[in-house]
């Protein structure tokens, strides 16, 4: 078969070259080569192949209703014209019908077939006398347009150029569905460009495969990059801080691993700016081989929120403080008469060792007695002071391995006085297997002053036999340690114990209403609760609890 009537099977010389211009176009594909340029390349390609042979590609619109043109460079230019735009429908040609009807159309004379009855002048104008058209499919089952084939004489295609057609629309499927895919992925891009813009959110995805990514206009300026940098895994593993890379990947990897979402916080590193500090929140999708295509996430900037909690913890560093100042006022009696009895004992020591020194009898082992006195009631005047010391210092408090019940027990002394003056009996009920706790001393000494002084308020007005107090410690799960205090007074507000914790909220004349509020702070600050109820019997009962220090052995009861 010559040139002339086709395509002669088995001429290798024609073979290789057809081969060879199929291969260029797919690399225009992978390139992501405009469509247009493409379809063109096919057409060209596919008419390469015999004399007299003129091809088409139409896309379908958007709309699923009418033609596009798509390329047609052999073709007169007002055949291209008319034919753009044009519905699909059971009489539309040859291509506007196999797009409707969603199979090939073979029209041999398109001056006598009814298919072309509106069409016939315009084909006899151009010089069209058959034409063959065959839907082109995506991997979908989707209509994406049509390929033509026109010859000037009547006839039906040869199967050479079946085997043309089946080729071209094979190539113009990849070609055209990748074109889309490109077109949905920028239309996602942006929805999701202007999500983040409104909602101050960057939005990121990473493709591993090709080790690109691509980020909202929000998030590059967050992380510092330009709009027209490229973007790799490693340029944003760059700006994560240095401290935090190695959390970040292993964070990272384990949700990816475990097809589960990730959350970490972390601080990063503009190359231009302050740091930051950010929650990134994502996921890994899967396809159904197995491998991870893409990897989206948001990242949230949190530097402004850090920066109110470091201001929020002065001011709340600041409250704690004044509130303590003002238990120290509370306790000034019990504080004066703590000192006063370790100066008294030093005092009299001091005068009986001079009255043994103006009479010559000196003892050595009375003058030790006594000096080992003086010693002992100095120490422990040195503890009060200390005390006061600690609590009106300012400043971020120490932790360290605590058993509450010894914590009590001092702070107990430190008010002794207090519960003398006021004639009520505290009765302690320590539990010996208490969990030691991880915390700061002077801190959980203000929880329980603000506790114990209000108890001895609430039954400051009963009776002499009623006026009673329960300090009770207990292990509970957790493992955690309670500490509670009871009172038998008037009790909470019946519509909300909880009001007790509202700021400003107060019950006492001068009372300024802050120190449970603070006091909860404090508890929940240490990873604790406090809370309050009205007890059985009469009374409120006020309790915090505490988590025990892990990997700790139990202390023995104070």
């Amino acid at each position: 078969m010559s040139k002339r009537d086709g395509i002669g099977k088995g001429d290798h010389e024609k073979e290789e070259p057809f081969y060879a211009g199929q291969g260029r176009i797919l690399e225009m594909i992978a390139a992501s080569a405009p469509l247009a340029d493409t379809l063109t390349r096919i057409v060209l390609l596919m008419e390469a192949q015999a004399d007299g042979l003129r091809c088409s590609i139409l896309l379908l619109s958007n709309d699923g209703k009418h033609v596009r043109h798509g390329a047609a460079p052999s073709l007169p230019e007002a055949y291209v014209k008319a034919v753009d735009g044009l519905p699909i429908g059971p009489r539309v040609g040859s291509c506007g019908t196999a797009m409707y009807l969603k199979r090939p159309v073979v029209v041999t004379d398109v001056l006598t077939d009814p298919l072309w009855a509106d069409y016939r002048d315009l084909a006899k104008g151009c010089g069209l006398r058959a034409c063959w058209s065959t839907p082109i499919i995506s991997s979908h089952g989707d209509m994406l347009g049509s390929f033509a084939m026109y010859r000037q004489e009547p006839r039906g295609p040869n199967a050479e150029e079946t085997r043309l057609t089946e080729a071209a629309t094979r190539i113009a499927s990849i070609a055209i569905e990748r074109q889309q895919d490109h077109i949905m992925l920028r239309e996602r891009e942006a929805r999701i460009s202007l999500a983040a813009e409104s909602a101050d959110l960057a939005f990121w995805v990473l493709y591993p495969e090709q080790n690109t990514a691509w980020m909202s206009e929000k998030g590059r300026a967050m992380y510092g990059f330009t709009l027209q940098e490229p973007l790799t895994r490693e340029s944003l593993v760059s700006r994560i801080h240095p401290d935090e890379r190695v959390a970040v990947q292993a964070a990272f990897d384990q949700a990816c691993g475990s097809q589960q979402t990730f959350e970490i916080k972390h601080r990063i590193v503009p190359p231009y700016g302050k740091t930051r500090w950010v929650i990134v929140r994502g996921r890994c999708l899967w396809d159904e081989h197995g491998n991870v295509p893409e990897i989206i996430g948001v990242t949230i900037d949190l530097s402004a929120q850090k920066q109110s909690d470091l201001q929020l913890q002065v001011q709340r560093e600041e409250l704690e403080h004044l509130s303590r100042i003002a238990l120290i006022g509370e306790m000034t009696a019990s504080l004066g008469h703590e000192l006063n009895q370790p100066l008294t004992a030093i005092a009299n020591n001091a005068a009986a060792a001079r009255r043994f020194l103006d009479r010559g009898q000196i003892d050595p082992a009375t003058l030790k007695q006594l000096l080992g006195d003086i010693a002992a009631a100095s120490h422990r005047a040195g503890e009060v002071i200390d005390v006061i010391r600690a609590m009106a210092r300012k400043g971020k408090s120490t932790r360290s391995l605590l058993n509450l019940n010894a914590v009590i027990a001092d702070t107990l002394r430190l008010v002794r006085s207090d519960i003398l003056v006021r004639e009520t009996t505290v009765v302690t009920d320590f539990d010996s297997r208490l969990p030691d706790v991880d915390a700061a001393q002077v801190q959980i000494q203000q929880v329980l002053l603000n506790l114990i002084m209000n108890a001895l308020d609430a039954v400051s007005a009963l009776r002499l036999a009623q006026r009673r107090i329960i300090i009770s410690t207990r292990r509970e799960k957790g493992p955690c340690a309670e500490v509670s205090v009871r009172d038998f007074g008037t009790g909470l507000p019946a519509d909300g114990p909880e009001k007790v914790f509202d700021h400003f909220f107060t019950t006492k004349a001068e009372g300024m209403g802050m120190g449970l509020t603070i006091a909860r702070s404090i508890v929940e600050a240490h990873a604790g609760r406090l809370g309050a109820e009205n007890a059985d019997g009469g009374g409120a009962r006020f309790f915090f609890r505490l988590p025990a220090a892990q990997g700790l052995p139990v202390s023995k009861a104070a």
